[in-house]
């Protein structure tokens, strides 16, 4: 993929794709449950083990976990996205200790970065983008709860 998306016009643009969601609230939640149909892999990170969407979206999540149609990445930071370019190739996550994981994201990755991020080597990746306004969170595809 070529670009950070903070809104999901078209569904089925992300058939067949590894995507990284960030976030652990209602936004994020909604946009892993509903990518997990079409997508070839969701990851979703959250910096808690808790999340605070409404409570059937977390029992639907955790379902879609439990069968592997989601990677639950918790707890988790982002860190920074890699690639050569302008073509993303993975998402890379911290633990809180600072234990560095690397995400394949072979399509545009589903983010709006309102989780903390560092800047790493710009020879290796790209910083995340900046933080998208709460009003602009419906219909994105993660959140920065």
């Amino acid at each position: 993929g070529r670009s950070v998306h903070y809104l999901v016009a078209r569904r089925d643009a992300f058939a067949g794709k590894r995507i990284v969601i960030a976030g652990g609230g209602d936004s994020a939640l909604d946009w892993a449950i509903e990518l997990a149909g079409v997508a070839s892999g969701v990851a979703l990170v959250h910096r808690r083990e808790r999340f605070r969407g409404a409570p059937e979206s977390v029992a639907r999540l955790k379902a879609l976990a439990e069968t592997g149609r989601v990677e639950l990445v918790v707890p988790y930071q982002l860190d920074g996205l890699e690639g050569a370019g302008t073509q993303i190739e993975a998402v890379i996550v911290r633990t809180l200790d600072g234990e560095p994981r690397r995400l394949p994201a072979d399509a545009p990755t589903a983010t709006t970065s309102g989780e903390r991020t560092r800047t790493s080597p710009p020879s290796s990746s790209t910083p995340l983008a900046p933080s998208a306004s709460p009003s602009s969170r419906m219909g994105v595809p993660a959140s920065s709860g």
